[in-house]
């Protein structure tokens, strides 16, 4: 560190100390009181909220204090979260006019389930906002606000259209791929097909196969085989129809190649919307540290999560899993094996899941849970590394989200309050906290006024 460098460490320290006198903080609670006060000041905004398929139903309910739920209106009331991004999502399958049209059924249930939410169900209490000037209007004025997210860009198959119809209907970023390859790009991990067409398996059937997909997530080793080696025709003109329009594009869950494609070829700012550092936890979902830096060049920011195996995965934990594949007999078997045995012989299956489950539990004893602290080390690594300007927070709450002390939207203060531990400003609590976000939002909207301007297309 240079002089001038370690001079402004220390001045901010003092600077703090000071704040620390000035409003009688002294410990603890303290940083909640000051992260309460700060979280009314600003917009408070999370980048990633997955919804269940009977979102803002009568079945689930947004509105109150809902324990199904990790975001409901209750607990970001609660958390001072003032601004969500709502996610239309789609699980990946075949690339086939079927597979499109269930995928686009899925991903409408969604984006209908948050204009339910904001328009007919609480419109008092939460508005949907289709651009950063809303948002501001709106958390201003004190009500809640949604955004919509479209998580996995599969049901615009091949058709270009559609990613206007998409902007149409209030979507504002599309995550460009999820678990396994698209018409879009390359994902950072193989796709599994453990349904059928159609089929919904009841709860204990899906037990299993979500304890794979989660295993599967975290320790494969290297990447899946490539398809069109990172973006591919088409899927460049969907990107740059996405900076036409004023889509952002989210590069959470794409391969390096479909990383470095996009950053070539967009025109405008792009996100990771809920993605970690892999300096810090090296999986394939979480970003290096060159990506970081070439994110900083674009403008666009990483909006850290919390999904607890993307923020701590030590060496010993993934061999312990792979461990356990072994020793519970699951080597050599697909989800179509395991799909066929939960099928023909249950008491096979049932057996099978409780050995998953109690030596999942058995390893997770033995390392303990990542925590906020874990979480803002995440934080820390980029404002480190590229600065202040290019991290945000994507929680994932609803998809595998949640460390311990931000469980929930009503935890959000508690990250507030370990920056403030660190020494984090106000204005730099803002920035992470949405500020970077919607300055990235606001660059692409700026970016598509000069296309449409020039008449691209």
């Amino acid at each position: 560190m240079n002089i001038y460098k370690a001079k402004f460490y220390i001045l901010r320290l003092v600077l703090f100390a000071a704040l620390i006198v000035c409003t009688g903080l002294q410990a603890g609670d303290d940083y909640l009181t000051l992260a309460r006060e700060i979280h009314q000041r600003h917009c408070i905004l999370d980048s990633h909220v997955d919804i269940p398929w009977n979102f803002a139903t009568e079945q689930v309910d947004p509105g109150i204090s809902n324990d199904s739920l990790q975001v409901d209106l209750v607990k970001m009331r609660q958390g001072g979260l003032n601004c969500v991004f709502f996610i239309g999502f789609s699980s990946q399958g075949p690339l086939t006019p079927e597979g499109y049209e269930k995928a686009r059924k899925e991903a409408m249930n969604g984006i209908e389930a948050v204009h339910r939410l904001c328009e007919q169900m609480y419109p008092e209490q939460i508005e949907l906002a289709a651009s950063p000037d809303e948002v501001a209007r709106i958390t201003s004025a004190g009500k809640l606000t949604a955004v919509i997210g479209m998580e996995n860009g599969y049901p615009i198959g091949t058709d270009l259209s559609l990613v206007r119809s998409y902007y149409d209907l209030g979507v504002r970023y599309i995550t460009l791929c999820h678990m396994g390859h698209n018409d879009i790009c390359d994902s950072a991990n193989p796709g599994h097909k453990p349904h059928p067409e159609g089929e919904r398996l009841d709860p204990l059937g899906e037990r299993l196969f979500g304890l794979l997909s989660y295993l599967e997530t975290l320790y494969t080793p290297i990447p899946p085989e490539p398809k069109h080696n990172g973006l591919s025709r088409f899927g460049e003109r969907v990107v740059a129809e996405m900076n036409r329009l004023g889509i952002i594009v989210d590069i959470s869950h794409a391969s390096e190649g479909t990383f470095w494609d996009v950053i070539k070829i967009s025109k405008a700012p792009v996100i990771a919307s809920h993605s970690s550092c892999r300096a810090l936890c090296d999986i394939t979902r979480n970003l290096d540290d060159r990506q970081l830096r070439a994110l900083k060049e674009n403008g666009g920011c990483i909006q850290v999560t919390t999904v607890p195996g993307f923020v701590r995965f030590p060496q010993a934990q993934h061999e312990a899993y792979q461990a356990m594949i072994e020793k519970v007999g699951l080597t050599g078997l697909d989800y179509t094996d395991i799909l066929a045995m939960y099928k023909e012989n249950q008491q096979a299956y049932k057996e099978l899941l409780e050995r998953c489950q109690t030596e999942f539990r058995s390893i997770a004893k033995q390392f303990p849970p990542a925590d906020v602290a874990d979480f803002v080390d995440h934080i820390d690594h980029v404002v480190k590394l590229v600065g202040i300007d290019h991290v945000g927070i994507g929680s994932d709450f609803g998809g595998g989200g949640g460390v311990v002390g931000f469980k929930d939207a009503s935890e959000a203060v508690n990250v507030t309050a370990e920056l403030l531990r660190r020494g984090y400003s106000e204005e730099e609590i803002a920035k992470i906290w949405g500020g970077n976000l919607l300055r990235v939002w606001y660059a692409v909207e700026k970016v598509s006024s000069t296309l449409r301007d020039k008449g691209e297309q």
